[in-house]
């Protein structure tokens, strides 16, 4: 600006440096001093600023206060946790060194969204830097632990390409870099003792051993698919990988989350006050037909249940469900499959909401939200840390 160099110190604006560079008189070396400041609560605002960024978001302020989710457990997105994880702790949680369960539930959906065999994810895609405690999610929350806009894509690459990005992840550990992935669909194991390179030991797919010449499906974000912060092995550039879905195509991280917690709100709809099993009784009857669950006639009550508002963008979906996605006559072996699917779903969504209900019993859930309670996101086993 005007001549000057800006630089940013830290992430996220938490610090600025001020640095004074001197040349000596023979102009052959330099010497630099660095202040570094926190901006923390004590370095009062500038009125005018502040006057400005008001006015800009007080609209948008509201927006991002409206609630669109709950988790009953908290949701870690740390950066970094003290003390450092290695090499003993290995019950860590935190987006840059360790699985972390906001990570995995991210990952979940992206890989159940397009459908994929795995999903990777950059930790550094999360930057919220805190634990979203257990209880309402709102969409401010959303925004700010994933502000980029870079959107999810699908490639196709073999398992030695994956095993490089893996190892590419986990390369600059101790370093508490964004590189570092949460993942589904794969569980693996590193020693961060281990020179660069050679730190991955063990890679599972889907329960499988790493195959390093199949080829595997992966979703991820369009940053890492272009190659960046050191995943070469995933450039879609290069001849080993095969773009699926472009970013032209792909659909925001933050979207997909809010799909997903409107997708369980619409749900919730058709459990309130009554087994959800009921929605399927007369599944047994039809061996012919199959629609969604629009088709069957629901009392009012429980379609909405007590206090239970409905948004257009809801009511717009339940209509939609009301049109069943299977076109033409299906053969027998079509119909049971889904059948059997639909019970499966109605087994699962009736043991999630009986656990809601003991959550409001115990207390911990006293908060003005009757849906979503199944969102509990847990540490399972992807990411090991082992010693040699």
């Amino acid at each position: 600006m005007n001549g000057i160099p800006i630089l940013r110190s830290g992430s996220d604006f938490k610090q600025l440096s001020y640095i004074e560079a001197r040349k000596s008189p023979d102009n052959k070396k330099w010497t630099f001093e660095i202040i570094r400041r926190d901006i923390t609560t004590a370095v009062p605002e500038d009125p005018t600023t502040a006057e400005i960024v008001s006015s800009l978001s007080s609209s948008l302020l509201k927006k991002l206060d409206k609630p669109i989710g709950y988790s009953s457990v908290d949701l870690d997105a740390r950066f970094s946790v003290s003390p450092r994880p290695f090499p003993q702790i290995t019950d860590l949680q935190t987006v840059r060194t360790a699985e972390s369960n906001y990570g995995s539930l991210i990952c979940d959906l992206m890989r159940f969204y397009y459908g994929t065999d795995i999903a990777l994810m950059a930790g550094g895609t999360m930057r919220g830097d805190q634990i979203y405690p257990a209880g309402v999610l709102k969409l401010g929350d959303i925004i700010s632990c994933f502000p980029f806009e870079d959107p999810c894509v699908v490639i196709k690459f073999s398992g030695r390409a994956l095993l490089s990005a893996l190892e590419n992840s986990v390369s600059k550990l101790p370093a508490q870099e964004g590189r570092f992935c949460q993942v589904s669909g794969l569980e693996f194991a590193y020693d961060p003792m281990r020179k660069e390179g050679d730190r991955v030991r063990w890679v599972r797919v889907r329960g499988e051993e790493l195959d390093l010449e199949r080829r595997y499906s992966c979703a991820t974000r369009g940053y890492m698919a272009r190659g960046k912060d050191g995943f070469e092995s995933m450039n879609v550039e290069t001849a080993d990988v095969e773009e699926v879905i472009s970013e032209e195509h792909g659909v925001l991280i933050s979207m997909i989350i809010r799909q997903y917690f409107l997708s369980l709100k619409v749900l919730s709809r058709w459990k309130r006050g009554t087994s959800v099993c009921r929605l399927f009784e007369g599944l047994h009857r039809h061996q012919t037909t199959f629609g969604c669950l629009s088709q069957r006639t629901v009392p009012e009550e429980e379609k909405h249940g007590e206090g239970t508002e409905s948004s257009e963008e809801e009511d717009d979906i339940v209509e939609k469900e009301g049109s069943s996605p299977v076109k033409g006559k299906m053969s027998t072996e079509e119909e049971m499959r889904l059948f059997e699917l639909k019970k499966r779903v109605a087994r699962k969504w009736e043991m999630l909401t009986k656990e809601g209900r003991n959550l409001r019993r115990n207390g911990a859930a006293d908060v003005n939200v009757d849906w979503c309670r199944s969102v509990r996101p847990q540490v399972e086993g992807r990411i090991n840390i082992v010693s040699s």
